[in-house]
């Protein structure tokens, strides 16, 4: 399955910032198989999953995936087929990950609307954050140097 071939390589990437699989019919089993490997990944920053016939088990594994990786910052699950209870996985699992900072799922099988804005409310604050964070570090001076002459 190449799903499962692509999450192993996944699982030793450290140059891969950007991962387009959308339309690419990994569906749940590689959806999971995918979020397992992105557990421990501190390079990917953005994964693009939309499309993909993704349903409530692809998304407890993304949940899973997101409670312990931060590095991920762009997540598209857009036109995917969970439900109720894939929304509040990730409801939950966005509320308690810093780095994640957009969450797509417009077209998806809608949940409540409390769920969604509490989604959105999630990854705005971490947007403020990682602006925040970028601010903080370009005000940092620079050390250099001098040097005799």
């Amino acid at each position: 399955d190449g799903a499962c071939i692509l999450a192993e390589a996944l699982s030793a990437n450290s140059l891969l910032k950007t991962l387009h699989l959308s339309s690419t019919r990994i569906g749940c089993k590689g959806c999971s198989r995918i979020a397992e490997c992105l557990a421990q990944n501190t390079t990917l920053q953005k994964l693009y999953l939309d499309i993909n016939n993704i349903e409530d088990a692809g998304c407890a594994s993304l949940a899973c995936m997101l409670g312990s990786n931060c590095s991920l910052v762009h997540l598209d699950l857009q036109m995917n087929n969970f439900g109720a209870d894939g929304y509040r996985q990730l409801e939950q699992a966005v509320k308690s990950n810093t780095g994640l900072g957009h969450l797509g799922l417009s077209k998806s099988i809608l949940s409540s609307k409390e769920v969604v804005e509490s989604i959105q409310a999630s990854t705005e604050a971490n947007r403020a954050r990682l602006e925040e964070h970028t601010e903080d570090e370009a005000s940092v001076p620079v050390l250099q140097s001098e040097s005799s002459n």
